[in-house]
């Protein structure tokens, strides 16, 4: 139940920064503005919000018919701990990113998040080693924004 609220309340939150980010104003001589990356930011906040409301939805809904209709929420696996991995995550990006490199981190980062979050190992290994690559990719052609590469070079 509490990843169902959490979830909307992004989802609610990327809406708001969406339509405040539409507000900025657009630089001369770029076929994008000011607004842009906040854009990005508001629709990653929406569907993120949106998966994880899906997902607790559909986990109540199937708790509740393995125990004959009445509808029992799961406990986290870590107990209230849960909201602090994300944040421990970026601790140690920002001190380990210029170590590891950014890219590698992401991919360890991701890889262990959806592996808490009981994704099975492959879904997990192959949307972290994706996303962590589209956004090194993202920031460093799209918005020339150069990040850590660490000893391996990515």
């Amino acid at each position: 139940m509490k990843d169902l609220v959490i979830g909307l309340f992004f989802a609610a939150l990327g809406i708001v920064v969406l339509f405040m980010a539409q507000d900025f104003p657009s630089i001369s001589g770029l076929k994008y503005g000011a607004g842009l990356f906040p854009s990005l930011i508001g629709i990653g906040l929406i569907l993120a919000g949106l998966f994880l409301a899906a997902g607790a939805a559909r986990q109540v809904i199937k708790s509740g018919a393995a125990e004959g209709g009445s509808l029992r929420f799961a406990r986290p696996s870590l107990q209230g701990l849960t909201p602090l991995i994300p944040c421990v995550m970026v601790v140690g990006y920002i001190l380990l990113s210029e170590t590891v490199g950014s890219t590698l981190y992401l991919m360890i980062a991701m890889f262990i998040l959806f592996c808490l979050r009981g994704t099975r190992v492959l879904t997990a290994l192959l949307i972290a080693i994706g996303f962590s690559l589209l956004i090194s990719v993202a920031f460093t052609y799209l918005l020339s924004v150069p990040l850590p590469k660490g000893p391996l070079g990515i």
